[in-house]
């Protein structure tokens, strides 16, 4: 390969990052398709812990017959993250109470923190019916009888649809077609959330039923209750505590130095091959905003951070190893030798450390607390993007930028 092209590669990988990187910042998200919206990273983040004060608040609970505490828990936290983004919120039980914890501002739809908590920790018993009133005579399919849904969205003139497009399982399919009509130009059926009909819906001849709900959050309010099912327990608010987020900005900014300290050692250090490190490590930062998305942080706690610092050394770490390596051995080798000789040595361990680093992480992620859930989140994405990086992207350009090293 020639210098020219070297740098041309280089230039072009450049040019991507900063391209996503730029969309990462934009205001707004973009529209794609008939149904399909994505939400810029940075809309995500500034609703988030890192720029927001979060409030947290406490719930007396009077539990269903049979239900269990840590399913309310489970479904609790479900519903954060299915209808409103917030995967890993803190919600916490102690003394047979139950805490719950979200930014005051939400993430870009602004909804404000006492909506998203009446949202999840609502009964959210979803039953359909075929009278506009309610009455338990009408009901004929609940939740349960749901096998999956879609969200659609289209325009027609000045009017905007926001459907929730539902099919049943076999025995709903049976219900449905023996107590709806098909292809009707009025309501079909209607859908109830605990004991209040809010929506109609119209049940189509391929035997799913579209539910035409009020705006996009509401669309993802009744999926999330949907999936979730009734949480099992009656939630009294007993207490609420704000809390400040001037350590998540702190955290964010003081990564952010420590991340071009770093990349800037390695460039002074290792000269072209530690600027084809650092590219890639920066590749894989904004993979890691663009594709996991800070929406899976927008409650940074304690463990999610101490999983991100976790990612970020052992990903530095295993880079810094590399580099070494390829700078000792170039004492008396040529660079391409050197390099080899360096990836070979590094692979053993390598996969060893990143593979236990992943299985940990998703044992972490498997078990769901306020502290393990988070960490374990946190520490996959890192030990993947690491991985990537030492083992793929950051060899990749290694190699690339070699007519670039002087006496290759």
């Amino acid at each position: 390969m020639s210098k020219s092209a070297s740098i041309a590669i280089v230039s072009i990988i450049c040019v991507i990052a900063l391209f996503f990187g730029v969309f990462a910042c934009l205001p707004d998200g973009l529209e794609y398709g008939d149904y399909n919206e994505y939400h810029a990273p940075i809309n995500l983040i500034q609703g988030s812990s890192l720029f927001n004060d979060s409030i947290v608040v406490s719930y007396d609970v009077n539990l269903d017959e049979d239900a269990q505490m840590q399913d309310v828990i489970s479904k609790i936290r479900a519903r954060l993250g299915d209808m409103y983004g917030y995967y890993f919120c803190n919600v916490t039980e102690k003394d047979g109470d139950i805490t719950v914890q979200v930014p005051v501002t939400a993430n870009g739809e602004d909804v404000s923190a006492n909506s998203i908590l009446t949202g999840v920790t609502a009964v959210g018993k979803v039953e359909i019916l075929t009278s506009s009133t309610y009455a338990e005579d009408d009901v004929i399919l609940t939740s349960e009888h749901v096998k999956s849904m879609r969200f659609e969205r289209y325009t027609n003139g000045a009017n905007a649809y926001y459907i929730v497009n539902m099919k049943f399982t076999p025995e709903g399919e049976e219900i449905a077609a023996k107590e709806l009509v098909a292809g009707t130009s009025n309501w079909s059926a209607y859908v109830a959330i605990d004991g209040s009909v809010v929506y109609g819906a119209v049940y189509g001849s391929n035997g799913r039923l579209q539910v035409y709900t009020s705006n996009n959050d509401d669309a993802h309010i009744l999926q999330g209750l949907v999936k979730s099912g009734s949480l099992g327990a009656t939630l009294t608010e007993t207490g609420t505590e704000r809390v400040s987020s001037v350590g998540g900005m702190v955290f964010a900014i003081v990564m952010g130095v420590i991340l071009l300290a770093c990349w800037i050692v390695l460039i002074v250090r290792y000269k072209v091959a530690g600027f084809a490190l650092a590219l890639s490590q920066l590749v894989a930062a904004i993979a890691f905003i663009m594709f996991s998305g800070m929406v899976y942080f927008s409650m940074l706690t304690i463990a999610s951070a101490v999983g991100i610092v976790l990612g970020i050394a052992l990903m530095m770490t295993f880079s810094v190893i590399m580099l070494e390596k390829i700078r000792s051995y170039r004492k008396d080798k040529t660079y391409a030798s050197a390099r080899h000789r360096a990836f070979a040595d590094c692979n053993k361990w390598t996969l060893i450390v990143h593979a236990i680093a992943l299985v940990l992480g998703v044992v972490l992620w498997l078990i769901p607390t306020g502290v393990t859930l988070p960490l374990g989140n946190a520490l996959v994405y890192g030990a993947v993007l690491s991985f990537a990086v030492n083992m793929g992207l950051g060899r990749l350009l290694a190699i690339v930028v070699a007519p670039l090293v002087k006496e290759a």
